[in-house]
């Protein structure tokens, strides 16, 4: 039987796709952040929430592969500008493989899409969810 060695988050995962794609850092620097943004007084930013992660089981076999739902919502004061900040999203994520945070991305993709104005923030807000599937070891 397999051990579970894996003491690396998914979160870092995640963090390292969205710096990994310069147009997405050259848009929002530093403010790009899990689950709400810290600073209201920016006028364009990138919340990511990693909303599950399901256990890919082969066997009696602990899982080593995981299958990940992120979604990353972008804010902007436009809806054209906010759709198009999810475009950059999408830039990152679909069809990406490759080691980021220290584990692999064995694949990405894109899921689905929803364009909103979200009252409580006053701002347009494009929300994106991808799938990923990261190998543990």
């Amino acid at each position: 039987m397999s051990e579970y060695t894996n003491t690396i988050p998914i979160e870092n995962v995640v963090n390292a796709m969205l710096e990994a794609y310069q147009p997405l850092v050259d848009v929002f620097g530093d403010d790009m952040e899990p689950d709400r943004i810290t600073r209201q007084s920016a006028k364009r930013y990138l919340v990511y929430h990693i909303i599950h992660e399901d256990p890919v089981q082969l066997k009696q076999r602990a899982a080593v592969t995981v299958t990940v739902r992120v979604q990353i919502d972008t804010y902007a004061s436009t809806r054209a500008t906010a759709s198009a900040d999810g475009l950059l999203c999408r830039a990152a994520f679909d069809n990406k493989t490759g080691m980021y945070g220290g584990l692999e991305v064995s694949r990405a993709w894109w899921e689905s899409y929803n364009g909103t104005f979200d009252q409580g923030n006053e701002r347009y807000k494009a929300v994106n969810d991808f799938m990923l599937r990261v190998n543990l070891n």
